[in-house]
Protein backbone atom coordinates (compact mmCIF):
# COMPACT_ATOMS: atom_id res chain seq x y z
CA UNK A 1 0.00 0.00 0.00
CA UNK A 2 1.28 3.56 -1.00
CA UNK A 3 1.42 5.54 2.15
CA UNK A 4 -1.43 8.49 1.67
CA UNK A 5 1.40 11.51 2.01
CA UNK A 6 4.91 11.38 1.13
CA UNK A 7 7.42 10.76 3.93
CA UNK A 8 5.22 10.42 6.13
CA UNK A 9 4.82 7.20 8.36
CA UNK A 10 1.35 6.83 9.98
CA UNK A 11 2.49 3.91 12.10
CA UNK A 12 4.33 5.80 13.99
CA UNK A 13 1.04 6.90 15.83
CA UNK A 14 0.68 3.60 17.43
CA UNK A 15 1.28 3.50 21.25
CA UNK A 16 4.46 0.91 21.49
CA UNK A 17 6.30 3.69 18.87
CA UNK A 18 5.01 6.78 19.72
CA UNK A 19 6.82 7.66 22.67
CA UNK A 20 9.94 6.95 21.79
CA UNK A 21 9.55 9.25 18.67
CA UNK A 22 8.11 11.89 20.78
CA UNK A 23 11.35 11.29 23.05
CA UNK A 24 13.51 11.59 20.43
CA UNK A 25 11.81 14.51 18.53
CA UNK A 26 12.09 16.22 22.00
CA UNK A 27 15.69 15.98 22.59
CA UNK A 28 16.71 16.82 19.42
CA UNK A 29 14.42 19.73 18.91
CA UNK A 30 15.61 21.34 22.31
CA UNK A 31 19.31 21.01 21.28
CA UNK A 32 18.90 23.19 18.25
CA UNK A 33 16.79 25.82 19.89
CA UNK A 34 19.33 26.27 22.54
CA UNK A 35 22.01 27.12 20.25
CA UNK A 36 19.72 29.57 19.00
CA UNK A 37 18.74 31.45 22.25
CA UNK A 38 20.27 34.57 23.49
CA UNK A 39 22.24 33.99 26.81
CA UNK A 40 19.53 35.22 29.04
CA UNK A 41 17.58 32.71 28.53
CA UNK A 42 17.40 28.31 28.50
CA UNK A 43 16.06 25.49 26.86
CA UNK A 44 14.81 23.14 29.56
CA UNK A 45 13.28 19.73 28.37
CA UNK A 46 10.12 18.90 31.48
CA UNK A 47 8.89 15.74 32.04
CA UNK A 48 5.52 14.51 32.93
CA UNK A 49 3.51 11.33 33.11
CA UNK A 50 -0.19 10.77 31.60
CA UNK A 51 -2.03 7.66 30.96
CA UNK A 52 -1.98 6.05 27.76
CA UNK A 53 -4.03 3.54 26.27
CA UNK A 54 -3.02 0.73 24.63
CA UNK A 55 -4.55 -1.25 21.79
CA UNK A 56 -4.76 -4.84 21.48
CA UNK A 57 -3.66 -6.84 18.50
CA UNK A 58 -6.98 -8.11 17.22
CA UNK A 59 -6.81 -11.47 18.12
CA UNK A 60 -6.50 -10.77 21.75
CA UNK A 61 -9.49 -8.09 21.66
CA UNK A 62 -11.25 -9.88 24.19
CA UNK A 63 -9.96 -12.17 27.83
CA UNK A 64 -12.26 -15.13 27.96
CA UNK A 65 -11.99 -17.09 31.41
CA UNK A 66 -11.15 -20.62 31.12
CA UNK A 67 -14.28 -21.59 33.48
CA UNK A 68 -16.68 -20.32 35.45
CA UNK A 69 -17.49 -21.40 38.97
CA UNK A 70 -21.21 -21.96 40.00
CA UNK A 71 -22.12 -22.10 43.98
CA UNK A 72 -25.66 -22.88 44.87
CA UNK A 73 -25.70 -22.09 48.85
CA UNK A 74 -29.05 -22.78 49.22
CA UNK A 75 -29.89 -23.74 53.04
CA UNK A 76 -32.50 -26.24 52.78
CA UNK A 77 -30.23 -27.92 50.69
CA UNK A 78 -27.78 -29.48 53.56
CA UNK A 79 -24.71 -29.54 51.54
CA UNK A 80 -23.16 -26.81 48.96
CA UNK A 81 -22.34 -27.64 45.59
CA UNK A 82 -20.07 -26.52 43.48
CA UNK A 83 -20.05 -26.45 39.67
CA UNK A 84 -17.54 -25.87 37.15
CA UNK A 85 -18.78 -24.90 33.52
CA UNK A 86 -17.00 -23.08 30.63
CA UNK A 87 -17.73 -19.21 31.01
CA UNK A 88 -20.04 -17.93 28.72
CA UNK A 89 -18.57 -14.59 29.22
CA UNK A 90 -16.75 -12.97 26.83
CA UNK A 91 -14.71 -8.96 28.65
CA UNK A 92 -12.89 -6.62 27.28
CA UNK A 93 -9.75 -5.57 27.64
CA UNK A 94 -8.72 -2.01 27.67
CA UNK A 95 -5.13 -1.28 29.25
CA UNK A 96 -4.15 2.08 30.48
CA UNK A 97 -0.39 2.39 31.24
CA UNK A 98 1.54 5.45 32.46
CA UNK A 99 3.48 6.64 30.03
CA UNK A 100 6.17 9.21 29.93
CA UNK A 101 6.04 12.57 27.80
CA UNK A 102 8.19 15.66 27.99
CA UNK A 103 7.29 19.22 26.94
CA UNK A 104 10.32 22.04 25.91
CA UNK A 105 10.07 24.94 28.46
CA UNK A 106 12.39 28.17 27.25
CA UNK A 107 13.03 30.19 30.82
CA UNK A 108 14.90 33.21 32.00
CA UNK A 109 18.15 32.31 33.19
CA UNK A 110 17.91 35.12 36.37
CA UNK A 111 13.94 34.69 37.15
CA UNK A 112 13.45 31.52 35.88
CA UNK A 113 10.32 32.36 34.93
CA UNK A 114 8.35 30.21 32.24
CA UNK A 115 8.44 32.67 29.12
CA UNK A 116 7.42 30.25 26.42
CA UNK A 117 5.89 26.72 26.45
CA UNK A 118 6.36 24.11 23.57
CA UNK A 119 4.27 21.08 23.18
CA UNK A 120 4.45 18.40 20.70
CA UNK A 121 0.90 16.71 21.18
CA UNK A 122 0.83 13.46 21.94
CA UNK A 123 -2.68 11.07 21.22
CA UNK A 124 -2.88 11.30 25.46
CA UNK A 125 -3.55 15.24 24.81
CA UNK A 126 -6.04 14.46 21.87
CA UNK A 127 -8.26 11.17 23.22
CA UNK A 128 -11.34 12.63 23.66
CA UNK A 129 -12.47 12.56 27.62
CA UNK A 130 -12.09 14.06 30.95
CA UNK A 131 -8.17 12.75 31.07
CA UNK A 132 -7.35 13.60 27.44
CA UNK A 133 -8.40 16.63 25.33
CA UNK A 134 -10.42 17.94 28.63
CA UNK A 135 -7.73 18.32 30.55
CA UNK A 136 -4.66 19.50 28.09
CA UNK A 137 -7.23 22.46 27.06
CA UNK A 138 -7.84 23.09 31.19
CA UNK A 139 -4.22 23.35 30.74
CA UNK A 140 -3.23 25.51 27.74
CA UNK A 141 -6.06 27.59 29.12
CA UNK A 142 -3.86 27.94 32.43
CA UNK A 143 -0.65 29.10 30.25
CA UNK A 144 -2.99 31.14 28.24
CA UNK A 145 -4.14 33.27 31.50
CA UNK A 146 -0.43 33.80 32.56
CA UNK A 147 0.61 35.20 29.08
CA UNK A 148 2.91 32.40 28.56
CA UNK A 149 3.88 32.11 24.91
CA UNK A 150 2.40 28.58 24.12
CA UNK A 151 3.71 26.70 20.43
CA UNK A 152 1.87 23.50 19.55
CA UNK A 153 3.01 20.87 17.33
CA UNK A 154 0.70 18.37 16.56
CA UNK A 155 2.11 15.88 13.95
CA UNK A 156 -0.91 13.88 14.24
CA UNK A 157 -3.64 12.57 12.61
CA UNK A 158 -5.85 11.31 14.70
CA UNK A 159 -7.71 12.47 17.49
CA UNK A 160 -9.36 16.00 18.87
CA UNK A 161 -7.65 19.30 17.28
CA UNK A 162 -7.08 21.67 20.32
CA UNK A 163 -8.60 25.23 19.16
CA UNK A 164 -6.61 27.20 16.64
CA UNK A 165 -7.13 30.58 19.40
CA UNK A 166 -8.19 31.00 23.31
CA UNK A 167 -11.64 32.40 23.53
CA UNK A 168 -12.18 36.16 23.63
CA UNK A 169 -13.52 37.11 27.05
CA UNK A 170 -17.75 38.03 26.27
CA UNK A 171 -18.22 41.78 25.27
CA UNK A 172 -21.22 44.10 27.10
CA UNK A 173 -23.00 45.84 23.87
CA UNK A 174 -24.97 47.52 26.67
CA UNK A 175 -24.32 49.39 30.15
CA UNK A 176 -25.85 47.79 33.15
CA UNK A 177 -26.68 51.70 34.13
Amino acid sequence: MELPFPGMDPYLEQAGLWPDLHTRLITASCDAIQTQLNPNYVAVITPYVTLESIEIAPSRQAFIPDIGVLRDDDPDAGEVAVAIAPAPLTLPVQIDIPTRYARIEIRSVLQQTLITSIELLSPANKRPGLDGADAYEKKRQELFATGVHLLEIDLLRGGVRPRLARPLPPRRLFSSS
